[in-house]
């Protein structure tokens, strides 16, 4: 954020008024009140920045609960990508290493992949993880983890400027409970893509004992192939039906509330308090 811009004409009030300021591409700019009388009127601040008095104690409570349960699908996502890896106990060490839950993402996609799946497994993770699913819920939840409050009232906040830019949130206690059922339901799906992926991996392995044993022992190729069959015809689709009920629960939810279009609007303007604390009306 740039400094306080401020015209040498205008003047420093006491705490209890304030300097009015406005945010323009991540910089601050005092204003006089003869630019509020403008037949647009940009939107004002209404909060006190203490945040137990500007969100209810059920708002703070479902950000919180949306922070943890983010973190559990985090989890269920590393566990995953450790599985599709092969790696075993050593895991944790290497996937705590790469950096970004985006890479993650991408890096489970390929490996999942490599597995051979049936074309509605690929379809499954990618309905989960993709941009109307965990891709998305990660932007409201980072959104949030970062915000500030704007209008208390109305329950928006605004996130902090990139590249210019700041956006808006709506942290009412609707959207926020939205975003908590969204994260649980999307954990439910991602259980079932993880025993999908834990039969591949077996089928795998399946194939890999065939191709070593195969010239050794003829006898057990057969009875691999039926294993396999049974666990692409049978076990696989049951878990993708759950997954598909976790899916169209999801689907159902009422949709989030929209934040302001911030592209129509001017400007945002905040409030500074004085420097100068000792000063007088």
């Amino acid at each position: 954020m740039g400094r306080v811009q401020c015209p040498a004409n205008a003047r420093i009030h006491s705490p209890r008024n304030f300097v009015i300021v406005k945010f323009v591409a991540g910089s601050i700019h005092c204003c006089s009140r003869a630019d509020m009388t403008k037949s647009t009127t940009p939107r004002q601040m209404r909060r006190s920045g203490d945040i137990r008095k500007d969100l209810s104690i059920n708002q703070l409570a479902w950000i919180g609960s949306i922070a943890i349960a983010f973190n559990e699908v985090e989890a269920l996502i590393d566990f995953m990508l450790s599985m599709a890896l092969r790696l075993k106990a050593v895991g944790p060490q290497i996937t705590s290493r790469i950096n970004g839950i985006d890479g993650k993402v991408e890096i489970l996609k390929i490996a999942f992949g490599e597995l051979s799946p049936p074309k509605d497994a690929i379809e499954a993770l990618a309905a989960t993880l993709g941009e109307g699913g965990f891709s998305k819920l990660k932007k409201y939840r980072d959104g949030l983890i970062h915000a500030r409050m704007l209008d208390a009232p109305l329950g928006i906040g605004m996130t902090p400027a990139k590249r210019g830019k700041i956006s808006t949130i709506i942290m009412s206690e609707q959207a926020l409970e939205g975003i908590y059922n969204r994260l649980l339901l999307i954990r439910s799906e991602l259980i079932e893509i993880a025993n999908v992926l834990s039969h591949l991996l077996v089928i795998d392995a399946m194939a890999e004992m065939v191709r070593k044993t195969s010239a050794a022992f003829p006898r057990v190729s057969p009875v691999v192939q039926e294993m396999r069959r049974q666990q692409t015809e049978q076990e696989i689709p049951d878990y993708l039906s759950r997954h598909r009920e976790h899916l169209r629960n999801r689907l159902s939810l009422p949709p989030l509330p929209e934040p302001p279009d911030e592209s129509q609007e001017p400007p945002l303007m905040g409030r500074i308090p004085s420097d100068d604390a000792s000063s007088s009306d």
